[in-house]
């Protein structure tokens, strides 16, 4: 709605909404757009931008933003290594005289397992949310929120103004997130894959005494929590944005069904993007990998070569938007049946990366395995069933042929007299709990 660079095939927002992301876009692509907005095909290719208005004040603006940052970077930065925070050294400690006794030490067990994925999250937690891009990501998708919210609460010259009810915060948190998380989880899990190898720690961790799947399992929980603070922050700005437009209405269920039809599918792209980051040696072979597979897979891009079957749909959240009458109506049921799907085959992709660790962590999923195995081909043989048999899809050749064959049958009617209603009376009944409605009526 805000012709905003990340949001492909928005519709045209009100001039209000345009004129501040046109000011907030740190692109500037939507001071360039509210220029040419109303300008014809000759007129964009001969005339030139002027740098006034909201344009002006966009570029003014991020450019005083980037000298501040550079400023401050330039200043903070040292051409000299100190030896510590305060510059002095540390002082020697006398020897001690307690004798040396063995420690005993247990490896492997539960306590073992939750004491290394405890503290194997901490350090990824420690690198993740007190760096400086997460700050710079939280700051980014705020804008971009709060910009797309206000323009579906200002609507289009079709609509007008609606009212900022929770559905529509809802829809629009689900139309926007789910994408910039991808892309945030495609950053984090590079770095927290080889976040040890980069600072040339990888020997230690090596010779640690942790099974692959607790490692495995450390980096998995670290992006889940991540994804969840980004659900947590974008359902805060949609409660903001609503109280701010006078709505003193806020249904948290609704709200709270975003960490099951939003958050779902982002913990799956972890799973996923970890496993493939795992299984390919190399850091960026494996981060192109993951970014094709996330980019085909989980956005719209993957429908122009055809991965439109919902088993490659691999991470795509529900597709419809969320409707207070009946909610996400008969598409809640499919997303119940992927998800099924998903999870399964997540645990799959997580077992397997404990099958390649010791002789012990792979008898602990020969039982787990199987099952696994059979809910994800039961569940993908179900979907199958309902998408390609029982409710196919009619390919464009096929629509294409129908609508020819249509007008060919009734394109003699064309010039004759057509009935023309004149009076309706209808009488329709909601029943919002059963998903239904009834409705009588007559027109002459």
């Amino acid at each position: 709605a805000s012709n905003s660079p990340m949001m492909a095939g928005a519709a045209p927002g009100s001039p209000e909404s345009m004129s501040l992301a046109a000011r907030l876009d740190p692109f500037g692509l939507a001071g360039f757009f509210e220029q040419t907005r109303y300008c014809t095909a000759a007129e964009r290719n001969t005339m030139s931008l002027s740098l006034t208005g909201n344009l002006l004040f966009n570029r003014v603006l991020w450019l005083s933003v980037s000298l501040l940052l550079l400023t401050f970077s330039g200043l903070r930065f040292s051409f000299t290594r100190q030896a510590g925070k305060s510059g002095k050294a540390d002082p020697v400690q006398a020897p001690g005289t307690r004798q040396y006794r063995a420690a005993a030490t247990a490896v492997g067990g539960f306590r073992h397992h939750a004491a290394t994925v405890f503290s194997l999250m901490r350090l990824d937690m420690l690198s993740v949310f007190k760096g400086i891009p997460f700050v710079l990501i939280l700051l980014m998708m705020t804008a971009l929120l709060i910009i797309e919210c206000t323009n579906a609460v200002s609507g289009n010259a079709g609509s007008g103004e609606l009212y900022a009810t929770s559905s529509l915060m809802v829809s629009t948190i689900q139309e926007v997130i789910p994408f910039f998380a991808l892309l945030v989880i495609l950053f984090y899990s590079s770095e927290i894959v080889w976040r040890s190898r980069d600072h040339r720690m990888d020997s230690i961790e090596d010779a640690a005494p942790a099974d692959r799947r607790v490692i495995f399992a450390a980096r998995l929980l670290t992006l889940a929590l991540l994804a969840l603070v980004l659900v947590m922050v974008s359902c805060l700005l949609g409660i903001v944005t609503q109280l701010v437009s006078g709505v003193a209405e806020i249904e948290w269920n609704t709200y709270a069904l975003l960490f099951y039809y939003l958050y779902g599918p982002l913990v799956v792209a972890a799973v996923v993007v970890l496993s493939i980051q795992n299984a390919i040696q190399g850091k960026y072979p494996g981060l192109l990998a993951a970014i094709v597979t996330v980019l085909l897979c989980g956005t719209s891009l993957g429908t122009s070569p055809g991965i439109t079957h919902p088993l490659l749909r691999f991470i795509h959240p529900v597709p419809v938007p969320f409707f207070e009458m009946n909610g996400y109506g008969a598409y809640a049921t499919a997303f119940h049946w992927q998800m099924v799907y998903w999870l399964s085959a997540a645990s799959v992709l997580i077992l397997l990366a404990g099958r390649f660790g010791s002789i012990r962590s792979r008898r602990s999923v020969r039982g787990v395995f199987p099952v696994c195995v059979t809910v994800f081909l039961l569940s993908g043989g179900y979907i199958v069933y309902q998408h390609d048999f029982r409710y196919p899809t009619p390919s464009m050749e096929a629509v294409n042929e129908w609508k020819q064959a249509y007008e060919q049958q009734f394109k003699r009617y064309e010039g004759m007299d057509q009935p023309v209603i004149t009076d309706v009376k209808t009488n329709i009944r909601l029943y919002p709990d059963r998903q239904q409605y009834e409705g009588q009526g007559e027109y002459e």
